[in-house]
């Protein structure tokens, strides 16, 4: 009997100490900004910001009609045109991203074309030299489209027939030192936050990258990759899309010495040690995404 009754003591203690953690997780939980996603949630689960999920100051969640009122933000998600705002946020005012521009491979050339004075993009039935077939969209929408189609096709000569739903761009040669590098920007409030320099496996954004040549600079110090004109374009592109917050892409030929802007990604993703391996500090990412 007398071991009945400790049993039960302990048991009661045992259940006010889960209580009373429970409560202070709860008030951790609550004093959390409320970030809410909208879009394609289980794309968003792959992506650099969660991450940060839970982590700091920040909870991500997916946006629905009740937890409206406790967003502090929204950030639309890739692909919103798949995902038009529901009526109940149209007096959200802090919406991420709300007025993107379409940026599909067939308007970033003509983007371009209209910032930087140039592109990439050829007339495959007549041109001579080596070029690239690419889905219109990025990398996970071109696998939703085209599930059994090559994210990239070359060709050596040209073709015969012209498919509306892809892209035709020229070979570039963006090898320095015999190593193939891609950059990548990181955009806040329509601001250059860094960039990143690192070599990949293939031309045309390659899928792995060698952290050994990876390369990070603040926005102080662009000028040791990009010259002052190009550096300005970027951010001219950056303001003409209306890229609230992002990532962009971008290719050097090291032969004219031109950069092409190839991709441009709302939805920023990244491996599950992405952090460390490209030496981005999570707290300084973090305050941007708190300043968006």
């Amino acid at each position: 009997m007398i071991k009945f009754f400790i049993f039960v003591i302990l048991l009661l203690i045992l259940i006010k100490i889960i209580n009373k953690k429970n409560k202070l997780i709860e008030k951790l939980y609550n004093n959390k900004k409320i970030i809410c996603i909208h879009g394609n949630y289980n794309h968003f689960k792959s992506s650099r910001l969660n991450l940060l999920n839970n982590k700091y100051n920040f909870v991500f969640k997916k946006l629905d009609k009740n937890n409206l009122d406790t967003c502090e933000k929204i950030i639309l998600w890739e692909p919103f045109e798949k995902y038009p705002l529901p009526d109940y946020t149209k007096n959200k005012k802090k919406i991420i991203n709300k007025d993107l521009k379409n940026i599909s491979k067939k308007y970033l050339e003509k983007y371009n074309k209209d910032i930087f004075g140039y592109n990439l993009e050829i007339n495959p039935l007549i041109y001579n030299k080596p070029f690239v077939e690419k889905n219109q969209g990025n990398i996970l929408s071109g696998r939703e489209t085209n599930k059994h189609n090559k994210e990239y096709i070359y060709h050596n000569k040209p073709i015969k027939k012209i498919n509306n739903n892809k892209i035709y761009q020229k070979i570039i040669n963006n090898k320095e030192n015999d190593i193939i590098y891609d950059y990548r920007i990181m955009v806040f409030k329509r601001e250059i936050y860094l960039l990143i320099k690192f070599s990949v496996d293939k031309q045309f954004w390659g899928r792995s990258g060698d952290s050994k040549n990876i390369k990070i600079y603040y926005k102080n110090n662009l000028l040791k990759e990009f010259n002052e004109k190009d550096i300005k374009n970027i951010k001219k592109f950056i303001n003409f899309i209306n890229l609230d917050y992002g990532e962009i892409d971008i290719i050097k030929d090291y032969d004219t010495k031109n950069i092409h802007i190839i991709d441009v990604n709302n939805t920023p993703h990244c491996s599950k040690d992405n952090f460390s391996h490209t030496k981005i500090n999570e707290m300084n990412y973090i305050n941007q995404i708190d300043k968006l």
